[in-house]
């Protein structure tokens, strides 16, 4: 979710979407429907953003695991004080279903091999039995 993690850089660097827009060269709406994943993000706005945030286009892409969202949550709070708190844990609360979603998805794969693999043992087990019973 690349929207949702620029969300969150321009919000852990204290900046409104109206200053985001400025430093993009963009309306305040259009920057809000980048932001919201209604209008595509270029490759270009991908570099300019990656510009603002002093980090590189990759790390727009790269995910956090929910322990470096609680990190980032508890050392803002005690840098900014609370008076931001809200607004970080609504948009932490966001990406933290996120990284819990994709973790779900992780899992679910893994069992979904895993009970595959078990099926095809058990196949080839009562394949094996068979062939033995039909042998002279």
């Amino acid at each position: 979710m690349l929207n949702g993690r620029i969300k969150l850089l321009r919000i852990l660097h204290g900046l409104t979407q109206k200053e985001m827009a400025e430093l993009l060269h963009k309306s305040q709406s259009t920057y809000c429907r980048l932001e919201k994943g209604v209008l595509a993000i270029t490759s270009e706005d991908i570099q300019n953003i990656a510009r603002i945030f002093d980090c590189g286009p990759e790390e727009l892409f790269s995910g956090q695991n929910a322990a470096q969202i609680y990190q980032g949550i508890q050392k803002d709070v005690t840098e900014n004080g609370a008076a931001r708190e809200a607004l970080l844990l609504e948009t932490y609360h966001e990406e933290i279903m996120r990284c819990i979603a994709e973790h779900q998805r992780q899992l679910q794969e893994q069992i979904g091999q895993q009970a595959k693999d078990a099926q095809m043992q058990m196949i080839r087990m009562f394949q094996e039995i068979i062939a033995g019973l039909k042998a002279p």
